[in-house]
């Protein structure tokens, strides 16, 4: 792949990005300079290879999930140590008055 005009104005509209000339011309070599590193990568043999998106075996590490109380006797304790309650609702103040 070759670097062009076209390209270098798509990326500095990407960038968000006002070059000068100046800086177009060293962004043009550095880019191009960076393909060719990459192209590198073309060239390796992968016929035979079998894809591995995750190389590391992912293990679940989530415990199970078991109820262990009632939740209706967990709503009566907490209810219990508030102060205003209202239809099985806890009233609190009033953010903005």
């Amino acid at each position: 792949m070759k670097i062009d005009d076209t390209i270098l104005k798509r990326v500095e509209s990407l960038a968000r990005l006002r070059l000068e000339e100046e800086e177009k011309e060293k962004i043009f070599s550095d880019l191009q300079e960076t393909l060719d590193a990459f192209s590198i990568i073309n060239e390796v043999d992968v016929e035979n290879e079998e894809s591995s998106f995750i190389p590391i075996p992912i293990e679940n590490i989530l415990r199970e999930d078991v109820a262990d109380k009632n939740l209706c006797e967990e709503k009566k304790d907490v209810l219990s140590l508030a102060k205003n309650i209202q239809d099985n609702q806890i009233i609190g103040p009033r953010p903005i008055e």
